[in-house]
């Protein structure tokens, strides 16, 4: 029947199903007065929505420029062509009339597209609304749409001078540098990409834990995968080069079982083309269960290989899992459990070829076990969850501080050793930006944000961003965190215990 009232109608199939002759003709047998809205991901765009992210690392761009931060990129969906203003009678009543009680036309454009018969479909949009009551104020409401974000206008911030830039620099030995570095181009060897920086649940500046190991025409890796990694994957490297990546993906390596950590994974690998190589996955044993049951209660069907971390453990016995990625990726695997959660375990990836190791610590208490395995990294990744003046919620949590992880990855013959420390997973009290004024002149370490990447070419010239960060950032103070953000990130450190 057709209906006598304005009414709404949300589409989530894709823009092939809305084209499709039988589906356009029973969605237009509604009538005029309903509004089509499409929902799925081939029928919107994808503008940047987190600006206040964007805007963060714009900032840091222009300070410092590209080498290390890059915006977040937003695309344009060009199957939806068709932009204009929406017609009054589309909008709520209340939005649709101007001071005299007139119609009135919006004074944006939002994209609406037709499939061959006399009716639109309006693209959504973030934090567009669509009222069904009261009467006055029935339709669609963008009110709240946020407007496009301009992130070229950002300007540097006027206390980092150049005299700061040069004052603050930190020269690099020749003789620092492990061998395989001494002449190494960008593009030839590794390169991370954090696409998550943040600790428990995501913030308006950072999201929760992810990291993208591109290793260029050998495929990539994800280590640690939280929730909205997929958008942020896409938003660091575009629409085309963020598929690109998804379909060379090699693995995604999991460090324990809290959401914060693992909640992004069925996303990825359902996002994956069918036709791309085997994705393995790495993880705690309950990691595969989540997976089954994932695909049973959703229908989704996943595709994977999956490796239990017990058995890349140093004391493991040697079998098909630690062979595979030497037979098929030329990769070293070691997991190393570690003080956080029952069986959350930290990373030592070695690269057989180009002769590089990178360390991820996952969620940890300083653990001399991970110090030991990765003896000498090129890169350590380590988390710094709360300031040196939270020791107490570190130690009650089982995470680590800033100077505890920066003391576990530095020199000395208990420690890590590493050549250079990347410090992530902060407190979401830190909002823009770790407590950078912790950190001393050192030459090894850094603070990770979202979107930054850093080339393994680029490793000796990591260490010069942190005088700038500390100039930017000085009037920088932690948060006081919502009531949510504190719950989950007191959240006591236990994961389901497996059989």
């Amino acid at each position: 029947a057709v209906p006598s009232e304005k009414v709404c109608i949300v589409h989530l199939g894709p823009l092939e199903v809305l084209k499709d002759a039988r589906y356009s003709g029973w969605a237009s047998s509604f009538g005029p007065s309903v509004v089509h809205i499409a929902l799925h991901h081939s029928t919107t765009h994808r503008p940047i929505i987190f600006h206040g992210q964007a805007e963060n690392i714009g900032m840091l761009e222009n300070i410092l420029g590209t080498q290390f931060f890059h915006h977040p990129k937003s695309s344009i969906n060009e199957k939806l062509p068709f932009e204009r203003t929406l017609r009054p009678s589309q909008l709520k009543n209340s939005s649709a009339l101007n001071e005299k009680g007139t119609p009135k036309a919006p004074s944006r454009n939002f994209t609406v597209f037709q499939t061959g018969h006399d009716f639109e479909y309006v693209s959504g949009e973030s934090q567009m609304e669509y009222h069904l009551a009261p009467p006055e104020s029935v339709g669609l409401d963008i009110s709240h749409v946020l407007p496009a974000h301009d992130i070229s206008s950002l300007a540097a911030t006027p206390s980092v001078t150049k005299e700061v830039l040069e004052s603050t620099s930190i020269p690099d030995s020749d003789e620092d540098r492990p061998a395989f570095m001494k002449g190494l181009a960008r593009g030839t060897s590794a390169a991370v990409t954090f696409l998550g920086t943040g600790a428990a649940i995501p913030g308006k500046m950072r999201n929760v834990s992810s990291i993208y190991v591109d290793m260029f025409s050998r495929g990539g890796w994800l280590v640690d995968c939280g929730e909205g990694s997929l958008g942020q994957l896409m938003r660091a490297l575009g629409d085309e080069r963020g598929r690109e990546a998804l379909a060379s993906l090699r693995c995604v390596w999991i460090s324990h079982m809290h959401a914060d950590h693992h909640l992004g994974l069925a996303g990825i690998l359902a996002a994956r083309p069918m036709s791309a190589p085997p994705l393995a996955v790495v993880g705690p044993r309950a990691l595969q269960r989540w997976l089954l049951a994932f695909s049973e209660h959703t229908g989704e069907p996943l595709s994977y290989l999956f490796h239990d971390s017990s058995t890349l453990c140093e004391h493991a016995m040697p079998g098909s899992a630690s062979s595979y990625f030497r037979e098929h990726m030329g990769l070293d695997v070691l997991c190393v459990p570690v003080i956080h959660c029952s069986h959350a375990y930290g990373l030592v990836l070695t690269d057989l070829v180009r002769g590089w190791s990178l360390v991820y610590s996952g969620d940890t208490r300083p653990c001399p076990a991970l110090a030991r395995a990765g003896r000498g990294a090129t890169l350590a990744i380590h988390e710094a969850t709360f300031g040196s003046d939270l020791r107490a919620e570190a130690i009650l949590k089982r995470h680590s501080t800033v100077r505890e992880a920066v003391a576990l990855c530095g020199p000395g013959e208990t420690n890590m050793a590493a050549y250079r420390t990347i410090l992530t997973h902060f407190s979401q009290r830190y909002p823009r930006m770790g407590p950078v004024w912790e950190l001393e002149m050192d030459k090894t370490v850094a603070i990770a944000v979202d979107f930054m990447r850093v080339d393994f070419a680029d490793l000796p010239e990591l260490p010069r961003i942190m005088g700038p960060l500390r100039k930017a950032f000085e009037d920088e103070m932690p948060v006081e965190l919502s009531q949510e953000a504190l719950a989950a990130e007191l959240e006591p450190p236990i994961a389901d215990e497996e059989s």
